[in-house]
């Protein structure tokens, strides 16, 4: 699987469950204040998680990635533009990108089209989610961990 194919695939994902999802969390994001300034940094993704349904087990989608994707970084800079690196590994087809980010309502949009939801987060560890991802009742999970 190219590295580009995966990325536009979950961000096409996420972008669509942020339209058609009107759910509201009671769940609200504790522990490090949620701020650009804090937010601002570079990660390395360590898990997706999608789980079907409510009642359904969660199933690790790391397990579908190339190796060559697992050590990419994404860093999201405070002036509100990011970068994807293809870092560590190369893959065939580099998948590098660069665009613009913002934080609205502990919500991340990644080019005007990208959304996830902050589950968590500690000023290490980001964790987003995205309802409705693939189908109605699913949730995608993804946690990024800052470099120190």
């Amino acid at each position: 699987m190219k590295t580009t194919t995966l990325k536009w695939t979950l961000l096409t994902a996420v972008t669509a469950s942020m339209f058609f999802s009107c759910k509201k969390e009671d769940n609200k994001p504790t522990g490090c204040p949620i701020n650009t300034t804090n937010i601002a940094g570079t990660y390395r993704m360590t898990g997706i998680q999608y789980t079907p349904g409510p009642n359904e087990t969660p199933i690790d989608f790391m397990k579908f990635m190339d190796e060559c994707e697992k050590d990419d970084m994404m860093t999201f800079a405070s002036d509100g533009k990011y970068t994807y690196d293809d870092a560590g590994t190369v893959c065939e087809t580099e998948g590098s990108d660069e665009g613009v980010w913002k934080l609205e309502n502990n919500r991340i949009t990644i080019d005007g089209e990208v959304k996830g939801n902050i589950a968590s987060f500690d000023c290490k560890s980001l964790v987003l989610y995205v309802d409705g991802a693939l189908e109605a009742g699913d949730r995608m999970t993804i946690t990024y961990v800052k470099k120190n």
